[in-house]
């Protein structure tokens, strides 16, 4: 870097940190670097070649008046460099950089426009907020400030997710949005959880209550390392858009559900069932109905917290046994 972008590159830092940014016209304190108090730390007067290299491109500066100096009465040494806040837009371009209004803006428009169709809530309370702190306090998330590549990737995931109508595995889902069966779990998966455990209270609270993993938070909102898998004993049946499942005919062992299956079940049938028993743990639940199991008994395995597909499957069994009774 050179001495006139180390010198410009200072003094646009302390214009971001000031109100000259957030609130134009607010302030009338100069934007400046004060040599004696080390606000450029790089300007090392007792070298003479530094000193010499850097007063000129200071005088460089002061040329295409980007900046006015002054200095120390008698000897060739600066004592301040304050920003001219008529040429800041030049100043960005010079350094290759873009105003942090615009820069703002661009990023408040593409999210908005990249969600437009997207209604699922903890999104939208996202893109609320995101947008809000941008065009309102020129505040960008970190993850974009010098590239986009991650915000894009982020949106893309965004609208393919609203765009589920069930559940899907990882691998899937990463081949939908990126075509690569990796790219979401390696890139993405972390900056997505974090935002959806902010924006949705209900996985929030789950993982409060349950200190999920990655793996069970993405269950939870229908992203599956690999499909679940319930169990249930009993004399019910189960109509599919294909057809009919009578799982008492598998006697007392009962018959696996995998979760990829629930979206496509209509109804279950429980005219014969006066109890459901619900178990989390497989162990306790092979040993109940090995033994335990009672006549006109539904044993349902489902493995704790409640994701999507389970939730659904209680709603089933609910209207189930409202339907029997």
């Amino acid at each position: 870097m050179t001495e006139q972008s180390i010198i410009l590159t200072r003094l646009l830092d302390k214009f971001e940190n000031s109100k000259h940014l957030s609130d134009p016209g607010a302030s009338r304190r100069r934007v400046m670097l004060r040599i004696d108090k080390k606000e450029l730390p790089e300007y090392k007067y007792e070298d003479a070649a530094i000193r010499d290299a850097y007063n000129e491109a200071a005088r460089m500066l002061e040329a295409k008046k980007m900046v006015q100096l002054e200095w120390v009465k008698g000897r060739p040494l600066l004592s301040a460099v304050a920003l001219n806040l008529e040429q800041v837009t030049s100043s960005y371009v010079m350094l290759g950089k873009v105003h942090p209004k615009v820069q703002a803006n661009h990023i408040s428009a593409l999210i908005d426009s990249a969600l437009a169709e997207v209604s699922i809530p903890w999104i939208v309370a996202w893109k609320k907020d995101v947008c809000s702190a941008a065009t309102e306090h020129l505040k960008i998330p970190s993850f974009c400030i010098s590239t986009y590549t991650l915000l894009c990737d982020l949106l893309l995931s965004f609208q393919e997710y609203a765009a589920l109508s069930g559940s899907i595995t990882m691998r899937a889902f990463s081949i939908k949005c990126f075509s690569d069966t990796k790219y979401f779990e390696r890139n993405i998966r972390d900056l997505f959880l974090r935002i959806a455990k902010k924006y949705d209270n209900a996985l929030s609270f789950a993982c409060e209550e349950n200190n999920l993993g990655e793996k069970e938070q993405l269950a939870f909102l229908g992203i599956y390392a690999r499909p679940e898998h319930y169990e249930l004993a009993g004399n019910c049946l189960i109509r599919t858009q294909q057809g009919e499942l009578n799982i008492n005919a598998s006697g007392r062992c009962g018959l696996a559900l995998p979760s990829t299956l629930i979206d496509s079940i209509t109804e279950i049938k429980m005219s014969s069932i006066s109890r459901v028993t619900f178990i989390e743990n497989k162990t306790n639940y092979d040993e109940y109905i090995a033994s335990e199991k009672q006549l006109g008994e539904l044993v349902v395995y489902h493995g704790g917290f409640l994701s999507p597909q389970k939730r659904r499957l209680f709603t089933l069994l609910a209207n189930g046994a409202g339907a029997a009774t």
